[in-house]
């Protein structure tokens, strides 16, 4: 369960939400709300009725996290020509990438209404991905799992492009919980040993 509030100028109140679900991380593009749960659930906020829209499966249990392509990116995932090139990669228990999208539809009585959308899925990593981040341009994503690895995926194909091994415990993986990309392709990594990690691709 998670509260959202919703806060005007002075950071005074306007109103509050509370919604039956694990949350695990929101992106905010616009007036747009994303979010995913641990209930392996991907969603929209609708604002007007103050309750989740066009929620989701992942299909690859809980919903780790999720991030958003850079929409001035010109990668190669595609979109069709109903929405407007958003992209939101779902980080999942069982190692996989799924894709979402945002696309206009006609139903009755709403007339058109934008609806969250899965577009693809990428090929397992192997273990739980549990942090993300796109390259500037949309062109790969870097994915930080519970395994020690920090792996960069094609965004086109989904493909591993390479893989950074980050040093662990003697009995344990070390699991990447934070990650940045910089705009200089640079990984910024935080982990479960509490080091942080910079990485040069």
């Amino acid at each position: 369960m998670f509260t959202m509030a919703i806060l005007g100028p002075g950071n005074t109140e306007v109103v509050t939400a509370v919604f039956d679900t694990l949350l695990m991380k929101v992106c905010l593009h616009h007036s747009r709300l994303l979010g995913c749960s641990l209930d392996g659930s991907v969603f929209k906020v609708d604002w007007q009725r103050l309750c989740l829209s066009s929620v989701h499966e992942t299909h690859g249990g809980a919903a780790w996290c999720m991030s958003l392509r850079p929409t001035t990116s010109a990668g190669g995932v595609h979109m069709n020509m109903n929405d407007d090139g958003i992209v939101v990669a779902v980080g999942c228990e069982d190692g996989g990438i799924k894709l979402f999208g945002m696309s206009l539809r006609t139903s009755e009585g709403d007339g058109r209404k934008e609806e969250l959308e899965f577009r693809r899925a990428y090929p397992s990593c192997g273990s739980r991905v549990l942090s993300m981040g796109w390259k500037t341009d949309g062109t790969s994503l870097f994915a930080g799992c519970s395994d020690s690895t920090l792996r960069c995926l094609d965004a086109a194909t989904g493909q591993c492009l390479f893989v950074c091994g980050l040093e662990g415990g003697v009995d344990f993986d070390t699991a990447i919980w934070a990650l940045k990309v910089l705009k200089n392709g640079t990984v910024v990594t935080g982990d479960s040993s509490g080091k942080i990690t910079v990485c040069s691709t």
